[in-house]
Formats: C-alpha cells, structure tokens, sequence
C-alpha cells in the first residue's frame, strides 16, 4: 500500500468554512429538552448520577468545565459551539481516513464536505446532548487514523490505543463497537497481520469495560443500558 497523502491547511479550511457558513444559526437555539438534565446533572459536579443510568462521566465533566469557565448568558452558545467544532473536526479527520483507505486526494477532500454537509447530522450538530455522539466519533476517527497511518507498530502506540479506547468507553457505551472498527479498517486496507494487535488491544479495553459493568450489575441489582 501507498504512503496516504497528507491533509492540506487549504482542505481543512475548506471544511471549516462550510461547516461555520451552515451551522453558526444553531448558536441562537438555547437549550433544548435534555440539555437541562445535562447542565442539572454538571452543576454539582455530578459526573456519575446515580438517576441517570449511562456511564458518560466525560460529556458531564465537560459540560460542568463548560458551565465554570463561560457566563452563565452564554452557556448555551457555548455548547453549541463545542459541537460545531466537534462536527467539523470530524469532517477533517475523514479526509485523513479517507486518504489512508486509499482515496484520491479529491475524493477525500469531497467525503469530508458530504459529511459536513450531510443533513441527517443536524440532529447531532445542534443539540448539546449529542456531544457524546460527536466526541465519541471524534475519538474513533483517531484510533482508526492512527492504526491505519502508524509506520511501525510500538508500546507507545499500543499504550494510546488502550488510552483512547478508555476515554471513548467514558464518553459512550457504543464504543464497544471501536475494536470491530479497527479490524474492518485494517482487513479493508490488506493491512499486515501484526497490526490487528492494536485491534485486542483496544479489545483487552472493551473486555475489561464489560466485565466491570456486570459487576455493577450484580451488585447494584439492576443493568445500566450500553
């Protein structure tokens, strides 16, 4: 397989012209419905809330930094801008993907304006309770570009795989799936076999994530959904 092309500064300006130009109305939105357990739920620090039964103790911890650093005016704005710039980053980071499973330059640069632009993303993009939806793909796209793009395979690659791997199980239970996602990346490029070690390690992660959840479960009486 041919080295993938590199993104260029005018690409990922590109992205996030068009990105910015279709979204900055959502900014006026305020909040809606959700939102409120969010910012509820982040007002006293309450990253684990025992009434909210998922595990996402990353998207609360983000939204409490949120609710400190901004004026309470603009907190709403604030959210809103944090997932426009989570959708456009993942945008760029598509291209990045897209070149490494072996697309032309043009071909990547398009995907990453097709899903900038796609319409079924509106959902996500304006409503600040999609953030772990969006951070949760952010991290994917990174573990999938780093296993594709790394030259060599070594322990401080596998050591970020198991890192990213347990920040995205933080953000959302669907991370489960990251291992899954590694090995079809990897099969699709033909890439060689002892890069599928990054997928058991990301896997080693999930295992451990699961076991500890039917721990939870049998100790607290009742399953927390994935």
């Amino acid at each position: 397989q041919n080295s993938p092309h590199e993104l260029r500064l005018w690409e990922a300006a590109a992205v996030t012209l068009v990105g910015l130009l279709l979204y900055y109305p959502a900014l006026s939105l305020g909040l809606l419905s959700d939102d409120f357990v969010l910012i509820r739920c982040s007002n006293t620090f309450n990253i684990l809330p025992s009434s909210w039964d998922y595990f996402r103790p990353l998207p609360l911890a983000t939204c409490w930094l949120i609710t400190r650093l901004v004026p309470s005016s603009i907190v709403s704005e604030a959210l809103h801008f944090l997932n426009i710039g989570l959708h456009i980053a993942n945008a760029i980071l598509l291209i990045r993907v897209a070149a490494a499973l072996g697309l032309s330059r043009r071909r990547a640069l398009v995907s990453g304006l097709l899903f900038v632009c796609f319409p079924l993303s509106v959902e996500a993009v304006v409503w600040p309770s999609a953030l772990p939806d969006l951070a949760l793909t952010l991290v994917a796209l990174v573990v999938v570009d780093m296993s594709l793009r790394s030259a060599r395979l070594s322990l401080g690659l596998m050591f970020s795989m198991f890192v990213l791997t347990g920040i995205a199980l933080a953000i959302k239970e669907t991370a489960v799936t990251l291992p899954l996602l590694i090995v079809a990346c990897l099969f699709a490029t033909r890439a060689a076999a002892s890069r599928y070690r990054l997928a058991l390690a990301s896997g080693a992660v999930v295992a451990a994530y699961a076991a500890a959840r039917l721990v939870n479960q049998e100790l607290s009486g009742h399953f927390a959904p994935m």
